[in-house]
């Protein structure tokens, strides 16, 4: 019985330091390496909330493809990347326009909640 609790304390134990570890090292990449990394990536409120409807997420990705040229970041790879969402996006508004309901959320992945019961 003794040894059951004692390993039960030493894992509590180990899980505590476990986290103290993780909370310094987040505080000290927000506190000292901060300035760095936006001189680098730009500052903290530069990227746009994620968004659900698509119409949203098409004008969100025009925003940050905008925000990724303009920093200079949009590369071969990173171009092919918004391109392919934007062909997602664009094919995912039309289906939504044209297919019957039952389809659409086969395709589209949506399943509309119908009710609590």
């Amino acid at each position: 019985m003794f040894k059951r609790i004692a390993a039960i304390f030493g894992i509590f134990a180990c899980t505590c330091v476990a986290w103290m570890i993780l909370g310094t090292s987040i505080f000290y990449r927000t506190d000292n390496l901060g300035p760095v990394l936006s001189s680098r990536f730009g500052s903290i409120m530069m990227w746009a909330p994620q968004v659900c409807g698509r119409a949203q997420r098409f004008r969100a990705l025009g925003e940050r493809a905008m925000l990724v040229r303009r920093s200079g970041l949009m590369k071969a790879g990173v171009a092919f990347h918004y391109g392919r969402l934007y062909l997602w996006t664009v094919a995912a508004l039309i289906l939504k326009r044209v297919l019957p309901e039952k389809l659409k959320s086969v395709i589209l992945r949506h399943r509309p909640i119908k009710g609590m019961g």
